[in-house]
């Protein structure tokens, strides 16, 4: 059966066909009235742009369109589990997968935080979608929905095989490990045994991930560059999260200091890792490994590197792909479960 893996973070939507491929757009979305939406159907003629689309009897712009539309919805927690909100973004994520109508199976992710609010989940994706998208109309019926803990999969793209069926990094094989997952809207830990099991009741989330810190950083550079900005509702996500890296923002047509600001907005989030790390898994000194997961540890894992007490820290990805790692481990995780006909 068709399906994807999907991913849907605070900052970043993440899906993955079951053959492979990847999409990746950013979390915003708003309702158009119908009206607005045949408009822009006549301006753009043949090349609408994929962010422009009827969900059901509704109508949407998704993605970076919706970025630059202004007014959007951007609900964080379990409040966003409902048809009328993830459901959207799903619909969004398959239609940009599938260029035809198809049934589908959808392996969902989700913090582990909120694996209470599974069911929730589960029910705002599954059933019937009908979704018209640059000039076609596709059928999808979401068949069957099952879910997996973020951390999880980033653990999972680094143990696994492409099949799943293998382990492909054998050094963490039977090791105790320490799974830190900064994602755009929670920071999430788990804890996997030696014996490979998760330990549910060390699990914890956090509702503060990378977004907070970009909304820092927005606050305090408009501040300082209050002229230059004046004009700037928003700021480009792509270039405030290189900006939290390098300390240099790009804008205007010229390079602007921001190291102080770039700086102020990272503390806030990274002691709030290394506290709770310190505070509830000893720093990381009682596992074999500690392992990075999630869009925000690719910002932030190197300030975390040196005051965490364990030597062996390792990567879900390459650190510019770490924002992928949870929805390509999801998929070895699926495969794995499709080998063992735990999933269908």
């Amino acid at each position: 059966m068709n399906g994807i893996v999907l991913d849907a973070g605070n900052s970043i939507i993440k899906a993955k066909r079951f053959s492979g491929g990847e999409i990746t757009f950013p979390h915003a979305f708003a309702k158009l009235p119908e009206a607005q939406y045949k408009d822009i159907c006549a301006s753009y003629g043949d090349s609408i742009p994929d962010d422009f689309m009827r969900i059901d009897s509704s109508y949407y712009v998704v993605g970076e369109s919706a970025e630059r539309y202004g007014v959007l919805q951007h609900e964080r927690g379990t409040s966003r589990y409902r048809r009328d909100y993830i459901g959207i973004l799903a619909a969004a994520a398959m239609a940009r997968s599938y260029m035809a109508s198809s049934d589908l199976s959808v392996f969902a992710s989700h913090p582990p935080g909120h694996v209470n609010y599974g069911d929730d989940l589960m029910d705002s994706l599954i059933g019937d979608w009908e979704i018209e998208i640059g000039g076609r109309v596709l059928g999808f019926c979401v068949e069957y929905v099952n879910i997996f803990d973020e951390p999880t999969g980033g653990l999972m793209n680094v143990l696994l095989n492409d099949e799943g069926t293998t382990y492909a990094k054998s050094d963490l094989k039977n090791r105790s490990v320490l799974v830190i997952d900064i994602g755009g809207g929670t920071t999430d830990w788990v804890v996997i045994t030696a014996k490979g099991e998760l330990d549910y009741g060390l699990a914890h989330t956090e509702p503060i991930g990378i977004a907070d810190t970009i909304d820092r950083f927005t606050v305090g550079f408009k501040a300082r560059y209050k002229e230059l900005t004046k004009s700037s509702r928003n700021l480009p996500p792509d270039r405030v999260r290189s900006a939290i890296a390098t300390g240099i923002y790009d804008g205007g047509g010229q390079t602007l200091d921001c190291q102080e600001e770039a700086a102020q907005a990272r503390d806030t989030l990274i002691n709030l890792v290394l506290r709770i790390t310190r505070d509830r898994y000893a720093g990381g000194f009682a596992y074999d490994a500690v392992l990075f997961t999630g869009g925000g540890s690719g910002l932030l894992w190197r300030y975390l590197e040196s005051a965490i007490e364990n030597r062996n820290i390792c990567l879900a990805d390459d650190e510019s792909q770490l924002h992928m790692a949870n929805v390509r481990g999801g998929l070895k995780l699926w495969r794995l479960y499709k080998a063992q006909r735990i999933v269908p």
